[in-house]
């Protein structure tokens, strides 16, 4: 079964504490000492962290599974209503209820307070998930990219960023506060020209730094519900590039391959996408030019 947790003792050394019957794609800890961990199967796994045999000894900690998501009570209240289902249509069409994942787990987040989790797949899919009270899935959205979602970052004020293989960068927030509210799409970020693989906030939560294939890193800046590529001579570490050009009323975002862009307008207009337009001239933030290594 897909539950079943086999912990090696005799074959591993001692600093294993569990193995799973599938890769891990991602893994995050709790605010109560325990982990989850996101597998190529597509499902999702809660451990509870104690101790070998009874001992006292810090090198015979293992992990014991306390649920796989989602769970068999999630399963069994989406089942019955047609309504439940949704069609994904990634390696081929399958039909599943709106609580599966039904391709990897790429990334996990926990919320600011640690009561919700936020789990993305390459079946491009944003889940929301309980973790205090309960375990179960609160909320999905089904298509939240064109293509596999890769990365997922939250901010403390509660917005969600997603990056995913079809190089956009998107960012979301609950509609209302709490946990009534529903996510809602407040921007789209298109800078990149591969797939985003990573994203990384700030410590204020403002700044979000996102790393792709082709071996940039952008940096992006969020001002109200408006998010924009940082200005490469601000506080970020970023450095001024050959050919960059600004002018009056404009804030020079930045480009790649001879080619650069500037910001025209805000997140206000439809899906709430940023709107770009294209300059010559050449800016970018690479690798190198972050001070990241290859």
């Amino acid at each position: 079964m897909a539950m079943a947790i086999d912990v090696q003792r005799a074959e591993q050394s001692t600093s294993t504490v569990a193995a799973t019957s599938s890769p891990i794609k991602s893994i995050i800890a709790t605010s109560n000492g325990g982990l989850v961990s996101s597998h190529q199967d597509g499902k999702i796994r809660v451990w509870h962290c104690g101790r070998r045999d009874g001992s006292s000894r810090s090198d015979h900690l293992a992990l014991r599974l306390r649920a796989v998501l989602p769970t068999a009570a999630d399963c069994l209240r989406t089942f019955l209503f047609p309504s439940n289902y949704v069609e994904v249509r990634r390696r081929h069409r399958r039909r599943r209820t709106w609580v599966h994942h039904i391709d990897a787990v790429n990334a996990l987040v926990l919320s600011p307070d640690g009561a919700e989790m936020y789990s993305v797949s390459w079946d491009q899919s944003l889940k929301a998930w309980r973790l205090m009270r309960s375990l179960r899935c609160v909320e999905s959205v089904a298509s939240a990219h064109d293509d596999a979602i890769n990365a997922v970052a939250v901010s403390g004020d509660g917005h969600v960023y997603t990056g995913s293989a079809d190089r956009t960068i998107r960012a979301w927030r609950r509609r209302q506060p709490g946990r009534g509210g529903k996510l809602a799409l407040v921007a789209t970020m298109e800078r990149h020209k591969a797939a985003v693989n990573a994203l990384a906030l700030g410590a204020d939560g403002q700044v979000l730094y996102s790393g792709t294939c082709d071996k940039t890193v952008i940096v992006w800046e969020r001002a109200g519900e408006s998010v924009a590529a940082a200005d490469a001579q601000g506080p970020h570490g970023c450095r001024t590039l050959p050919g960059r050009r600004r002018e009056s009323g404009v804030k020079w975002l930045g480009g790649q391959d001879g080619e650069g862009v500037e910001e025209r307008g805000d997140s206000g207009g439809a899906g709430g996408e940023l709107h770009l337009s294209r300059r010559a001239g050449r800016t970018c933030w690479s690798s190198e030019e972050l001070g990241v290594g290859e």
